[in-house]
């Protein structure tokens, strides 16, 4: 059968504008990368093209970024042919020659012509017409393959430290099997068939009736169906019998290996799939169900590899149109030490998708809050999960308690059920030669975090109109509290009930989708900002220092600001430690974010150098009054004489951002003029934004080493994480005393009670007592070799320490019994401790000054 021309024609028209869509291939082990932002002059217009702008570089154009306009990638040839040997070597910017060109651009003759063709521009124009150049950094994208624990990784934490904060208090009662079996009633009234459903107590909890996602509800209303939610992850089995018929190849592509479908290639891409499957898994006789059964997937690969920023920002838009959720459970390192934000490229891709994604809408970004519970790494020092346009979700297990490995910190907007209490999550798995078609085995924040992406897809369904904004708030409507016992909870200003751990509760899937039929849209975003306060004094140890902002009426009228949604703080402080650092930010009406707590294994010297942080804590509180920072230092009595100088609080700004009282003034908001990510420039969006005071200061590069290095919350985790109970009897940011001694810790329950000097007599008297027995010991063996053994009498204290050889009584009592005197009543005894072999004692150091055991 022939076909006309016109048709062939257009055959060939549309393949050649899906290649043009689709990302090239890269070359990083022979070529470096580059990144210019071009921008139409008055002068020159838009007469420069990016082939001058090659040309005049010596370099070649690759392709525009992802979806930022006027952002181009272009490649040039390694100079040195040893850095052509590795994706990750580097020949020196100084040597660079694309980068000398362009730097002798503000030097040469203005008047000289680049031609491209017979259509040539003058130098003028190119260096007027190219912003900024960037050359690429390619560094891996680590996976979160571990929930970091410092008694497990010794090699990251060679130094335990006692916890800050923590607790021992556990609730251990579980709740009595019902008898009516809800999971079979569910199964038989939605039609599941599949086998492990019965284990995803996730769905529905027949042990703890109520502790799971309430679907019941939510699934006579919606499954999804028409909604797409990308897994920016390691890839995606979407051959899969539990994922194949959800699959979305449009919204889907590769960009480790630069193949259109993120097939898992490596033996640890396991991650994106079971991610997937508890969003999408269909009804059927294959492992279990997802959360939104009819949705579609697509998968963004990009945790297998090296890739740059422009991969990145690329990945955080691919498919904005098709793709309306982001699910992304990775992040920067989780080990309490590290700090670090998107800036530059991925930055301008958030934003970018805030505004223009969904059609205008803009897209849903999940992040998981992060597994660094353990060594007190918080996720307010993660600028993934604490900017404003993303949904941070928690961790809670089974029991409602927060999971040891779960981040706490004022950006939690909502938790969803993990691992944790005994309990893990039932997923699909990567089928393979060693894997299993289904896992047991799934867990951590980035288990919590695809839950909440499912049931998103089922409000989007009801309700596709909600724009990125909407979401946030129907989230806060639909979480209810749990484990209410819990000392964190605060009601808020404005009546809601709020914790660090758990944000505002457990997201509730039929109330979600109830709330999101209901729903009226909120008025477009409106922001105001005092700008940069100067403080300037020193914190002393043990000490804090207060300053405040005075908001008022008039402040809020002429910023259009008619209510409150997020509010962030940037800090300036200098820190010897920066670990020791506790910042809390007070509403006018007494609402209190932490917005840092104390981290143990946090030793960086360069403190917060203008740190942005977010609180949801005073949503829709009255703003109107006086916001107070406190800024305290916390470290300990016996290690100031090791500091070189005190903290320093030199200066703070403070943003509200809320939804506006006139829609009429809309126009986007932009990146403050003196960062990098400014020169962006956003199309006009009065559906999203209103006008409102430009912040001068909204975010700071922290250092370009630690960031992208993006790791996932969790694949293989540790073989335990599940089975440690929840902990619900802490307050985040407040001091504590554990009830009983960790076990590697070599930290006494009263310890923290006691002076410098206390610690000194304890030791005396420890010594003392020990010379004492050793004494006994002696007159014990003189009296053996001497033959005339003797025994200590025990009628009363008096007689035992004035006792004199020769003397007798009625009531005796072995020298070794002196000792047992000392010991710990059984229920005192340690269990690990009951079992250990005896190992030799320093008696010239005090009992809590002892190095833990090392692990085995």
């Amino acid at each position: 059968m022939r076909f006309p021309l016109w048709i062939a024609v257009g055959a060939l028209w549309l393949a050649a504008a899906a290649l043009a869509e689709t990302p090239a291939k890269r070359t990083y082990d022979s070529h470096h990368y580059y990144v210019a932002e071009m921008q139409a002059t008055q002068s020159c217009g838009d007469t420069v093209s990016p082939k001058h702008v090659a040309r005049a570089l010596g370099a070649e154009i690759v392709e525009r970024v992802g979806e930022l306009n006027d952002h181009w990638l272009f490649k040039a040839l390694k100079s040195d042919k040893l850095a052509r040997r590795s994706v990750l070597a580097e020949v020196d910017e100084q040597d660079d020659p694309v980068l000398q060109r362009y730097a002798s651009w503000k030097h040469a003759n203005l008047e000289r012509r680049t031609c491209i063709g017979d259509h040539c521009v003058s130098m003028g124009c190119l260096t007027a017409s190219v912003r900024t150049l960037e050359r690429q950094k390619v560094r891996q994208r680590h996976k979160r393959s571990v929930i970091y624990d410092p008694k497990a990784m010794r090699d990251v934490y060679p130094n335990l430290l006692p916890p800050i904060p923590a607790t021992e208090a556990w609730m251990k009662e579980r709740a009595p099997v019902p008898a009516r079996n809800w999971t079979a009633e569910f199964a038989e009234t939605f039609q599941v068939r599949d086998p492990l459903f019965y284990k995803q107590w996730h769905l529905v909890n027949n042990e703890l009736p109520g502790h799971d996602l309430h679907l019941d509800g939510a699934w006579k209303a919606a499954t999804g169906k028409g909604v797409t939610v990308s897994l920016i992850d390691d890839g995606i089995d979407y051959s899969h019998p539990d994922l194949a018929a959800n699959f979305d190849a449009k919204g889907s592509y590769d960009f480790n290996d630069h193949r259109e479908l993120p097939e898992p290639r490596l033996a640890d891409d396991m991650h994106g799939t079971r991610c997937a499957g508890e969003i999408a898994s269909i009804k059927n006789d294959v492992c279990g169900v997802g959360v939104a059964p009819e949705s579609r997937v697509s998968g963004v690969r990009i945790l297998s590899g090296p890739i740059s920023d422009a991969d990145e920002a690329a990945a955080l838009n691919y498919g904005y149109q098709t793709n309306s959720i982001y699910s992304c459970s990775w992040g920067p390192s989780d080990n309490g030490q590290s700090m670090d934000a998107p800036k530059g490229l991925v930055a301008k891709a958030l934003l970018n998708g805030i505004y223009n994604g969904r059609q205008g809408r803009g897209s849903l970004f999940v992040f998981a809050g992060g597994n660094g519970g353990a060594s007190d790494d918080q996720c307010n020092f993660d600028g993934y999960t604490n900017s404003i346009y993303t949904i941070t979700i928690a961790a809670v297990d089974s029991q409602g308690h927060r999971p040891y490995y779960s981040e706490m910190c004022s950006a939690i907007i909502a938790s969803s059920w993990s691992s944790g209490k005994g309990e893990m999550i039932y997923t699909t798995n990567v089928r393979g030669e060693f894997n299993r078609t289904c896992t047991s085995s799934h867990g951590g924040t980035s288990a919590a975090a695809p839950l909440v992406a499912g049931m998103l897809a089922l409000a989007l369904e009801v309700r596709p109109d909600l724009t990125w904004r909407d979401a946030q708030h129907l989230l806060i409507k639909s979480s209810t509290v749990t484990s209410p016992d819990d000392p964190d909870w605060q009601r808020t200003a404005a009546g809601y009930m709020y914790s660090h751990k758990f944000g505002f509760g457990v997201v509730d899937a039929t109330r979600l989708v109830s709330e999101a039929k209901k729903h009226t849209l909120v008025p477009p975003q409106a922001w105001y900002e005092m700008p940069r306060k100067n403080v300037s004094q020193s914190i002393p140890p043990q000490q804090s220092v207060n300053s405040t902002f005075t908001i008022t009426r008039e402040m809020i009228e002429q910023a259009n600001v008619g209510s409150l949604e997020h509010v962030t703080a940037t800090f300036w402080i200098r820190h010897h430690r920066r670990g020791n650092v506790k910042v809390v930010l007070y509403g006018p009406h007494g609402t209190k974010s932490v917005l840092a707590s104390p981290r143990r294994y946090d030793s960086d010297t360069n403190g917060f150098p203008g740190w942005t942080f977010m609180t949801l804590k005073h949503w829709d509180e009255e703003p109107v009054g006086t916001w107070t920072a406190e800024v305290s230092d916390h470290t300990k009595a016996e290690d100031t004489g090791n500091m070189t100088e005190a903290g320093h609080f030199e200066g703070w700004s403070l943003s509200l951002w809320g939804a506006a009282k006139n829609a009429s003034f809309a126009r986007p908001w932009n990146f403050p003029k003196d960062s990098e990510e400014y020169t962006m420039q956003l199309s006009a969006a009065p559906s999203t934004t209103v006008l409102g005071s430009l912040p001068a200061q909204q975010s700071t590069s922290i250092s370009a080493e630690s960031s992208r290095i993006l790791v996932k919350p969790t694949h293989a985790l540790p073989t335990d994480h599940f089975q440690d109970p929840g902990e619900a009897n802490h307050v985040f940011g407040q001091s504590y005393s554990p009830q009983k001694p960790e076990a590697d810790t070599a930290y006494l329950p009263w310890s923290s009670q006691l002076s410098t000097m206390a610690y000194i007599l304890a030791a005396i008297l420890i010594v003392a007592l020990l010379a004492l027995a050793a004494y006994m010991l002696f007159l014990r063996y003189q009296a053996r070799n001497s033959g005339r053994y003797q025994h200590v009498p025990a009628d009363d204290e008096a007689i035992q320490l004035n006792w004199q050889p020769g003397q007798r009584g009625s009531s005796q009592l072995q020298t070794r019994d002196l000792y047992d005197a000392f010991a710990l009543d059984d229920d005192e005894v340690d269990e690990d401790e009951a079992s250990a072999p005896t190992t030799p004692v320093d008696s010239d150091k005090p009992t809590q000054d002892a190095p833990p055991a090392p692990e085995t």
